[in-house]
């Protein structure tokens, strides 16, 4: 599986995802910090990659559109911070890889990890 971290988020998220998972880019090594979430949910469907961000727009997109992609991982918690989100992500990656891989919309606080699957209606 492939992964985006939003510019929302750290480089050292994609950096310590990459180190876990493999293939992991941070969005400024793609394209411009002011560019439309459409803009990276295209690059995230055409190129196959899951997008990992705490931008709630993309949960309302993905709920709105009725797309069937990209699957996105939705980080809920107040402190951004890679030593609070990368164990976050990691978990969810390794507990829903075959969802991820179907297409969902997975939001995770420090509780509780919620998936959706898409297309949502």
């Amino acid at each position: 599986m492939k992964f985006l971290v939003d510019v929302c988020l750290s480089r050292e998220v994609a950096g310590a995802v990459a180190a876990a998972q493999g293939n992991c880019l941070h969005w400024l090594a793609i394209g411009p910090d002011n560019a439309r979430d459409s803009e990276i949910m295209a690059w995230c469907t055409t190129n196959d990659h899951v997008l990992i961000t705490a931008d709630q727009d993309f949960g309302s997109i993905l709920k709105y559109t009725g797309a069937k992609g990209p699957s996105v991982i939705l980080l809920r918690t107040p402190d951004h911070a890679p030593a609070t989100v990368v164990p976050l992500v990691l978990d969810v990656i390794e507990r829903f890889a075959k969802e991820l891989k179907d297409g969902c919309l997975i939001a995770v606080d420090e509780r509780a990890a919620r998936l959706r699957r898409l297309p949502i209606e």
